[in-house]
């Protein structure tokens, strides 16, 4: 049909009654969907607007989104909670150490520290990164920057609680006249 193909190709010898190579038996197999899906794979991951780790039991980064290595710096090998949060130690409560003990999809807001020193807060989630196996060896992290959005909040509420004053203080100087 004109397009790339990809292969996995494996060859064996078929020996002859001496030992030496008589024939040669190729066998291959068609990985060109495998090949599309580890690209649409590596796609999303890559450029989703969130930071995406995988983790393993140690909680240390062993593979990071381009979006967490722009943010952080290489981070692999670091543990988690040193790379996003800026944390000497782990985070309680440890969404990844739920999912390593339950197998199950876990989600947290946390608050941490970024790169320049300002309070964070981020929405978390982790889930296996093999869902269904046995036992869990790794764990995809991922932790959306809500902090603009919480300031924006509390900045609504704040400004709604002073109109709420201004309509009572309203109120009453009307009823004084």
């Amino acid at each position: 049909n004109g397009r790339p193909t990809h292969y996995l190709v494996h060859f064996f010898p078929v020996l002859d009654e001496n030992g030496k190579v008589a024939h040669v038996v190729e066998m291959s197999t068609d990985i060109t969907e495998t090949k599309r899906l580890q690209r649409e794979y590596r796609t999303l991951f890559e450029s989703v607007p969130c930071y995406v780790a995988v983790l393993n039991r140690d909680l240390r980064i062993v593979k990071a989104n381009r979006h967490l290595r722009n943010t952080f710096g290489e981070p692999t090998g670091q543990h988690c909670y040193e790379v996003i949060k800026s944390r000497p130690e782990k985070c309680e409560p440890c969404p990844v150490k739920r999912v390593f003990a339950d197998g199950g999809v876990h989600t947290e807001e946390m608050e941490g520290v970024s790169t320049d020193g300002s309070p964070r807060q981020y929405i978390v989630t982790a889930s296996p990164a093999e869902p269904g196996e046995e036992e869990i060896t790794h764990v995809i992290e991922t932790a959306l920057d809500v902090t603009e959005l919480r300031q924006i909040e509390r900045e609504k509420i704040a400004a709604e609680r002073l109109a709420a004053v201004g309509q009572t203080v309203a109120g009453l100087a009307h009823g004084i006249k």
